[in-house]
């Protein structure tokens, strides 16, 4: 038998109705849970803004917020330029003069933020081979870095995709046709393309809603709302502003003045006289039955209530108010140290994630131009000096990056390990996985 919390006996819940209910709260009493509660009533939907490039155009273009959100980051990434640590001098003045012809690091950060902004964007790689269609042959004779072009997801279109479950490339495109602006349409093999995301599902199944599984969705759609109330406070502030200090004037029989006694027209030209005295004389000249005030508007919480709203949208952007609005830090931590190094180490992750991907494929062509046997080994330098512990947590998070690559077939073993190998983490690291094998 079931009782209340009076002991006194309670219906059996109707299973039927008890079936539409959703894990939550529930108080019929107090609404919690229910139809009258407020706090159920909200929910997330489809962002119409990610389909638009126009719109996301003039978001970028338009709202400083928006602007920093896309740029800082990835200005950040490439703060201090990418450090060659196993080449000889000759070879990395070689190799620093194929970057320079190409501009291939502000191609890279250009990339990177149009993917930012429009979901997916892509680097292009331009050989003498004219078979852009098929895979990209590193022993090719014609093999070299003509050029590389910098593309969006709008340029671009899914022609084929790869149904192998064995292949790393599973469930994404095998084949792209680009459209240029000031040339022809181009078809394009995966393998020629380095494929820059923003917000991407996490699984081969792709989005189940209504964003288009072909894409990934522009990081501005999870900073909209911000950005949109950063521009509608900064609009009412200012026109508080304008309206700062309203000047009433006091006439005698103004009510029957308006209702059409015969000085009504004079109402505007008293106005105008005064502002005329007031602008040439510096003086204001009123009827001794005339009375002038102002009315003044209280401004007091407005430093805090931006103080606020801007630790929210820094927030949202993931960036440190000292870096994203430049000011000296506040609150308890004054220094801003400990937001700048964990910003120091999101921006290498950033690095780890998204430029060494880039730079490992480019490299794979400047080692045959340049006849390089080994692999070419790099570093970034973090934009603060950060600890031994600090970096052995980044190391851990690469490590578990790896291991998700690994296990949805991403990455393959080999790609593992010659990054670890690229990075100097294992130097001799195929050696000890032969000699364990």
């Amino acid at each position: 038998m079931i009782v209340d919390q009076y002991g006194k006996p309670m219906k059996r819940p109707n299973k039927k109705k008890m079936a539409t209910f959703k894990d939550r709260f529930y108080n019929s009493y107090s609404g919690a849970g229910c139809a009258s509660d407020k706090s159920q009533a909200g929910y997330y939907g489809y962002s119409y803004i990610a389909e638009n490039k126009e719109l996301l155009q003039y978001m970028y273009v338009g709202s400083w917020a928006a602007a920093k959100i896309i740029d800082i980051p990835v200005n950040d990434m490439f703060m201090f330029p990418r450090t060659i640590t196993n080449q000889e001098t000759d070879k990395i003045k070689k190799l620093e003069e194929i970057e320079s012809n190409l501009n291939l690091n502000e191609k890279i950060k250009s990339a990177i933020k149009a993917a930012r902004a429009y979901g997916t964007a892509f680097l292009i790689l331009i050989t003498d081979e004219r078979r852009m269609s098929k895979p990209l042959n590193l022993d090719s004779p014609l093999l070299n870095l003509k050029n590389i072009l910098v593309l969006d997801r709008f340029d671009a279109a899914v022609i084929q995709r790869t149904t192998d479950i064995t292949d790393p490339n599973f469930s994404q495109p095998e084949l792209y046709n680009f459209t240029f602006k000031y040339a022809n349409e181009l078809v394009v093999h995966h393998s020629r393309v380095i494929r820059i995301d923003a917000i991407k599902p996490h699984s081969v199944n792709s989005w189940f809603t209504l964003y288009n599984q072909d894409w990934a969705v522009s990081e501005l759609v999870r900073v909209l709302s911000s950005v949109e109330q950063e521009e509608s406070m900064s609009s009412a502030i200012n026109y508080l502003l304008q309206e700062a200090s309203v000047s009433t004037l006091k006439v005698p029989d103004l009510k029957d003045a308006l209702a059409g006694a015969p000085d009504s027209d004079n109402i505007d030209a008293l106005v105008a006289n005064i502002n005329d005295f007031k602008s040439i004389y510096r003086t204001m000249y009123l009827d001794k039955d005339m009375e002038l005030s102002r009315l003044e508007p209280n401004f007091n919480n407005f430093a805090d209530l931006f103080d606020k709203f801007y630790l929210r949208l820094s927030a949202a952007a993931d960036i440190p108010q000292t870096r994203f609005f430049g000011r000296s830090p506040s609150g308890l931590n004054s220094s801003g140290d400990s937001d700048m190094q964990n910003y120091s180490i999101m921006i290498s992750s950033k690095q780890q994630e998204i430029l060494v991907p880039i730079y490992n494929k480019i490299d794979m062509i400047i080692e045959k131009i340049l006849g390089i046997d080994e692999s070419i080994q790099y570093e970034f330098k973090s934009l603060i000096d950060i600890s031994a512990s600090e970096e052995s947590d980044i190391e851990l998070k690469n490590a578990q990056r790896d291991q998700i690559y690994l296990a949805n077939n991403v990455l393959t073993a080999e790609e593992v390990r010659e990054n670890l190998k690229k990075h100097s983490v294992y130097t001799d690291l195929s050696d000890i996985i032969d000699n364990n094998n």
